[in-house]
């Protein structure tokens, strides 16, 4: 198996090298413990059958990358206990950065509610977020109450179908992380709410639930729906549940990648694309 592409500027740990060797990094307790990191998770690689992956210690963290769409759950566990969040790129797993850790889910309720329509008016379209609605395009009086009315009738009802979380940015002062807090719609990223998740049962699959997840543009491709599938991993197999199951368009790459590099089975279908995620083995 041949190395993945890798920045010709720095040493891989593992796989060959072509390019001129820099002067070594300064050793510090932190980078020891990349290195350790980093040689723990190549050894998880090589017990799957990757051991032509590449390692490497660089700029403050771990970048790893195999060829492949599928992250070995050991290596998966040690990366997400340090931090770090695999993304698919280009049809390869790489690790270049750490997880974000400002994205909340907050329990539906009717202030967040409130909070959430105005996140969907001012920053996505109402097919991105609701059932159809009849009548002229974008944010009518109708789209917005049946807005209100979807989500009190399918999770704030007395008899709830399924769990929905707003999503909420705690911004770099914490702004947002309390209810009422921060923005309103959370447009520009910097605090509040910016989009939902959701879990419901599969009836025709005892112990899977499926989840949902939209954002506002603004926040789209910055790394918010990994941390918030994986937060939804968390909850489902926190509530017993053993497979989380999530179905994306064909076209929608991005989505994709995310739901690979949770470790997810993903099957494609001319239609739609459905990932199937085993909860003994997702990334906590």
């Amino acid at each position: 198996m041949s190395p993945v592409d890798l920045a010709p500027e720095e040493e891989p740990a593992h796989g060959s090298w072509s390019g001129p060797r820099p002067a070594p990094e300064p050793v510090t307790d932190a980078t020891e413990r990349l290195h350790r990191l980093a040689a723990q998770v190549r050894d998880e690689l090589a017990g799957a059958g990757l051991g032509g992956a590449a390692v490497r210690v660089a700029r403050g963290g771990v970048d790893i990358a195999w060829p492949g769409a599928y992250c070995p759950a050991g290596a998966q566990r040690l990366l997400a206990a340090a931090g770090f969040e695999p993304v698919a790129v280009d049809g390869v797993l790489r690790v270049t950065g750490r997880a974000r850790g400002d994205v909340r889910l907050r329990p539906l309720d009717e202030a967040l509610l409130r909070r959430l329509l105005a996140a969907a008016v001012a920053d996505a379209d109402p097919l991105e977020v609701m059932p159809p609605v009849a009548g002229p395009p974008g944010w009518t009086r109708e789209r917005r109450e049946a807005f209100v009315r979807f989500h009190r009738s399918r999770s704030l009802s007395a008899r709830p179908v399924e769990s929905t979380y707003a999503i909420v940015l705690t911004g770099p002062d914490g702004a947002g992380d309390a209810d009422g807090a921060g923005d309103a719609d959370g447009a520009d990223g910097a605090g509040g709410v910016v989009g939902a998740a959701r879990l419901a049962p599969v009836t025709e699959e005892p112990g899977s639930v499926e989840a949902g997840v939209w954002l506002g543009r603004s926040v789209r491709g910055a790394g918010v729906g990994g941390a918030v599938l994986r937060q939804l991993a968390g909850i489902a197999r926190a509530g017993g549940a053993v497979r989380m199951v999530a179905e994306t368009t064909p076209d929608n790459i991005a989505s994709q990648r995310i739901l690979s590099a949770l470790c997810a089975s993903v099957t494609r279908h001319d239609n739609a694309v459905t990932a199937r995620l085993g909860l003994g083995h997702a990334p906590s």
